[in-house]
């Protein structure tokens, strides 16, 4: 999946474009570009941590108590022990970046 259809690498997404942001724990989407999801609240790449690393994609509203990063990290939980949507959104992640 890419974040872009124009950019199939976001690491190559100029900073005036919005792209695709996806709240993992409301399902909230948003256009935005990086600026505006920053000054959202979104912890989304690049402004927050990195594209294809599990970790947090929330919006202003949602806590990261609730994601993925958080299940596997705080928790402890192993990847056998997500639920499908948990799953899901590992997988989502790291497919930000095509191989």
């Amino acid at each position: 999946m890419t974040v872009h259809p124009d950019y199939p690498d976001p690491r190559m997404i100029p900073d005036d474009v919005p792209f695709e942001h996806v709240c993992e724990v409301c399902g909230k989407t948003e256009s935005l570009t990086s600026t505006e999801a920053y000054a959202a609240g979104w912890d989304y790449p690049p402004q927050m941590y990195q594209w294809g690393v599990v970790s947090p994609r929330t919006c202003g509203r949602c806590g990261m108590d609730a994601t993925v990063w958080w299940a596997l990290m705080a928790d402890r939980k192993q990847l056998e022990d997500l639920t499908p949507e948990q799953l899901a959104t590992v997988d989502r992640i790291r497919n930000e970046i095509p191989d």
